[in-house]
């Protein structure tokens, strides 16, 4: 399992002036971005190289909140399910804010083994 966090503030991508907030469907993005977060420190931990991965797709996203508040200081948990062979994984993920779920979803991610010919077709 893994966590990291983001701060929601005035600079942050997809800030909101109007509504001092970050829309709430962006916390896919942060989950996604957790995902790569803990995958890349496992690739580093064994020795590794960083890799490339791709969001295929996710099931059962669900928010709790319109937005997330100038602020907030969110925490992303990221936990794999499953790897196969072929560079498919999946993860279950939640954002929190001080102990409340604000989101979660399950996402599929692909992590081809040579990623250069991938993106080539």
């Amino acid at each position: 399992m893994g966590y990291c966090s983001v701060a929601i503030t005035t600079s942050s991508n997809f800030f909101d002036s109007e509504t001092n907030s970050v829309p709430s469907h962006v916390g896919i993005e942060y989950m996604a971005q957790g995902i790569a977060a803990y995958a890349n420190a496992h690739e580093r931990d064994s020795g590794a190289p960083t890799a490339i991965g791709f969001l295929v797709s996710s099931r059962k996203f669900k928010v709790f909140v319109p937005e997330f508040l100038l602020g907030s200081q969110l925490s992303i948990c990221v936990e794999k399910l499953y790897k196969e062979d072929n560079g498919l994984s999946a993860f279950d993920c939640h954002i929190k804010c001080n102990d409340e779920v604000l989101a979660q979803a399950k996402i599929n991610v692909f992590q081809p083994q040579d990623p250069d010919a991938f993106l080539k077709e």
